[in-house]
């Protein structure tokens, strides 16, 4: 599907290596006093990047996939089993993306918790369909973690409209056991 950014999740401690290398690229950052590098770093947001002359040229570069001072008070992503669980995307990028049960972690809840259900909904829900499809998702474990991380009644509520709208083999697993 088309997009209307790049994201990028980089640990803390290469945060100022992404940002020296998005320089090099003739990329500017946005920050400002409402959106601080310091506000940025304490609810795991990111830092926007754009190219001056190229008004769609947005990359953010996030400190984590789970972001916002809702999931900070209320929720334990386990950041760290993130790293791990993460796979190689093979390409010559030497880039990784989100294990496929993370991935429809963090697609739910920032479906639901970040856009709370927005414009963005149905391609939120295009997007899960589609890791679904195309990747090995484990339901348990999206069900185990969902629950663990205490994002659980968002997830469902995402899976549940998922399920009735356009249906995904094996999701009916996470809403019974959610």
């Amino acid at each position: 599907r088309t997009m209307t950014d790049i994201d990028i999740w980089v640990q803390d401690s290469d945060m100022p290596g992404s940002a020296q290398i998005m320089a090099d690229l003739g990329y500017v950052t946005t920050l400002n006093e409402e959106r601080s590098f310091a506000l940025q770093r304490m609810m795991r947001g990111e830092i926007e990047y754009v190219q001056p002359a190229y008004p769609n040229s947005l990359v953010e570069v996030h400190w984590s996939p789970f972001v916002g001072w809702w999931l900070m008070r209320t929720a334990v992503i386990d950041e760290a089993a993130l790293w791990q669980q993460r796979e190689f995307l093979g390409d010559e990028t030497a880039a990784f993306q989100l294990a496929p049960a993370d991935m429809v972690i963090h697609l739910a809840v920032h479906m639901a918790i970040n856009h709370q259900f927005g414009l963005s909904a149905l391609r939120g829900l295009v997007d899960i369909a589609l890791t679904a499809e195309k990747r090995n998702v484990d339901w348990v474990v999206v069900a185990e973690r969902a629950k663990r991380w205490r994002v659980g009644t968002a997830v469902y509520m995402v899976l549940s409209l998922l399920d009735q709208l356009i249906g995904v083999d094996g999701a009916a697993v996470v809403l019974k056991r959610l």
